[in-house]
């Protein structure tokens, strides 16, 4: 897995995942999830080089999501990766995510 942070001073940090979420590499998405939410000007997650992710993952994204909201911030999913659509889709968290098409259309849904 590799891990891309690209931050703004006024506009939400975006965090590319790439590669393969599994048992042994989610605890560093999760860190890099929440040090991003830390910046306070929410999270875009960039999923489409994502090549597969586990349920350790998806709580990973479910726990950055339940922080983001609880702060106030903006979180959102954005180019979701076939795989990965498949597995927040049969969990049914595609009603929980939010998730746009690009990253353009994250941003400006940020605000």
């Amino acid at each position: 897995m590799k891990l891309t942070v690209t931050e703004h001073p006024t506009r939400p940090a975006i965090l590319e995942v790439s590669g393969a979420v599994d048992l042994r590499s989610s605890p560093r998405l999760r860190d890099a999830l929440l040090r991003a939410l830390d910046s306070r000007r929410g999270l875009v997650v960039d999923l489409h080089k994502l090549a597969s992710i586990d349920s350790s993952g998806i709580s990973s994204l479910l726990e950055a999501l339940i922080k983001a909201r609880d702060s106030g911030l903006g979180f959102s999913l954005a180019r979701v990766s076939a795989d990965a659509m498949r597995v927040i889709t049969l969990g049914r968290l595609d009603q929980v995510f939010p998730i746009r098409a690009s990253v353009d259309d994250a941003l400006a849904a940020a605000g």
